[in-house]
């Protein structure tokens, strides 16, 4: 540019689409709250995590909440796309519990997948039904495609899996998923993030995650327990923010693309708590007027 100065434009990805248990986003606040493990930036192929809605009381709720986890895309070099994949657990009023799989092309305002319109997204159960759903994303060993795969884990220790797949477009440039963290044009990027989003905030509910981690081509399972993890939110600025993924024009302009609308209020139980008795990699989200401050150091 002409002033020497780097052009730098933030979008917020519209990360739950229209169709979701058929409710409207034309005015969807989407508050967000997640956190996110404090490694290097690195190509991995798969992601995991496991969580429940034990004390969510669903007929109380007047939006979908979602347990989510996020990922941006990167080519078999290692060049970051602006590509996002999202797996996600939905619970709404009703008590259903029904798996989503998303993935967002740069500057595109509807998900380029969406498990929702073809449609093929799994009910994996009822509230009463499940103890804990297990959720996995990876790769296809020649990269041309995505599973996603959830195993709801029933109270009668019955299980029931469940698999979608994406197949790759000739435009999906993508080989592999990012964990880590990276600073560009001054904005601290989280590559994988996991937590909690809505169409619009509630109250009544409380999700469980752990037992998150990742594999990295030809490496062993890790998990995010091993790391310092930090929570963030929508709007939490250029540090504790839920910027997920970029663009580069080429020319030193970056657009920056970011989970969620506005902080969710919602607070957390998590190993650096006094009192917890949770363990490294385990957190526990719920809706509460005083918010969990963005930066917390949840493990580690």
């Amino acid at each position: 540019m002409a002033d020497g100065k780097k052009q730098i434009k933030f979008i917020v990805l519209p990360l739950i689409a229209s169709l979701l248990l058929g409710q409207n986003l034309a005015f969807a606040l989407q508050p967000y709250i997640a956190s996110y493990p404090d490694l290097s930036k690195t190509a991995v192929q798969e992601i995991w995590q496991r969580n429940n809605f034990a004390g969510t009381t669903p007929g109380q709720l007047s939006s979908t909440v979602m347990s989510v986890v996020s990922s941006a895309e990167q080519q078999s070099n290692g060049a970051i796309t602006g590509w996002q994949t999202q797996q996600f657990n939905a619970i709404d009023y009703s008590s259903n519990i029904k798996g989503i799989a998303q993935i967002w092309k740069p500057c595109q305002g509807t998900a380029y997948y969406d498990c929702q319109a073809v449609p093929n997204c799994p009910t994996l159960g009822t509230f009463s039904q499940i103890n804990y759903v297990i959720q996995d994303m990876y790769w296809s060993s020649d990269g041309s495609s995505i599973t996603f795969y959830w195993n709801a884990i029933y109270n009668d220790l019955s299980q029931h899996a469940y698999t979608v797949t994406y197949t790759k477009g000739g435009d999906d440039p993508n080989r592999y998923f990012t964990v880590g963290k990276e600073t560009i044009a001054g904005n601290q990027i989280k590559y994988v993030q996991v937590g909690v989003e809505s169409i619009s905030s509630t109250n009544a509910w409380q999700i469980k995650q752990w037992g998150g981690g990742y594999k990295a081509p030809g490496g062993a399972d890790t998990y995010f327990s091993s790391y310092s993890d930090y929570s963030i939110e929508a709007g939490g600025g250029t540090t504790n923010g839920s910027q997920i993924t970029y663009t580069n024009d080429g020319g030193g302009g970056y657009t920056i693309y970011s989970v969620g609308q506005t902080y969710y209020s919602a607070n957390a139980d998590y190993p650096n708590k006094p009192g917890s008795s949770l363990q490294p990699g385990e957190v526990v989200w719920y809706y509460y007027l005083t918010r969990l401050i963005a930066g917390t150091k949840l493990w580690g």
